[in-house]
């Protein structure tokens, strides 16, 4: 039996693989009211917390289904500047000039901060540790990322905040909530009007079909809902935000051996034609 899709509420659909790792499992289904992928039946809410909330950012899953998911090293000190440089590219793509943004964006919300590695991103630019703010659902999380700015909360706050931010980013970050729907709500309601929305988050689309069960990111308990374009466009259209840039990177494809020039050339048509594995969008609110 099908569950009710959390972004379209739809609940007919198409399985498409199931994966297990250590304690868990997890079965996607597409989704045939918006063409996005979901886990079916969605892990618990109470679940997730507890997951986020055991050193998330330590788990390394090499010789997993999940082994090119690596926490400990994406979240380390030392890749910070590998982060950064992310950060750039796909700032650029989605055509905003964050080094001059202090001009426009006064107050920053970073949603799912993590341990708070974009909010030492915005410190290292010139941002003021008072006008960044992160929200996320773990404490230790959220206790890490308290040395780049007091303002960190619980998404449950996020209704204290109406009104208040001129930009929100989501960094690989809505694919792992429970209820989107009324996440991105609250999310909108805390933009000034005129205040912009980043996403960045799994591309279920071209190569989610061709690749299968090799599409890398079906991660176990971890990516519970993957959107299409027009499903993720539609939603927040809905919510009085208009797109204003949607464009995605990256052919899913690791450089192995003498394969670096085919990922390469992979690499650019997936962002020339616009069917990479991960998508980058921007709203504003009108």
């Amino acid at each position: 039996m099908f569950v009710n899709c959390q972004i379209c509420g739809a609940n007919q659909g198409k399985v498409l693989l199931t994966k297990s790792r250590f304690n868990y499992i997890s079965t996607w289904i597409e989704c045939s009211g918006c063409n996005s992928a979901h886990i079916n039946p969605y892990p618990g809410e109470e679940q997730l917390k507890d997951y986020y909330n055991n050193d998330y950012t330590e788990m390394d899953f090499v010789s997993t289904v999940d082994w090119s998911v690596n926490h400990k090293l994406r979240y380390s000190a030392e890749y910070q500047e590998v982060i950064n440089m992310e950060y750039d590219l796909s700032l650029r793509d989605l055509e905003i000039d964050i080094y001059n943004a202090p001009l426009k964006f006064g107050k920053i919300l970073d949603f799912g901060c993590a341990n708070g590695v974009f909010l030492a991103y915005l410190l290292s630019i010139g941002y003021d540790k008072d006008n960044i703010f992160g929200c996320d659902i773990s404490p230790k999380m959220l206790a890490e990322a308290a040395e780049f700015t007091d303002n960190v909360f619980f998404p449950s706050d996020i209704q204290d905040f109406k009104d208040t931010f001129d930009l929100v980013t989501l960094w690989d970050v809505i694919e792992h909530i429970y209820d989107p729907r009324e996440t991105l709500r609250n999310i909108v309601a805390s933009l000034k009007v005129g205040g912009e929305l980043l996403i960045q988050t799994p591309n279920y689309g071209l190569l989610a079909s061709l690749y299968h069960e090799d599409f890398a990111h079906f991660i176990v308990m971890e990516h519970i809902n993957l959107f299409s374009r027009s499903a993720i466009i539609n939603f927040i259209e809905s919510l009085e935000m208009r797109i204003v840039k949607a464009c995605s990177f990256g052919a899913n494809i690791s450089a192995d051996g003498n394969q670096a020039n085919v990922k390469l050339a992979l690499d650019r048509a997936a962002k020339e034609l616009d069917f990479g594995a991960t998508q980058i969008l921007r709203f504003i609110k009108i």
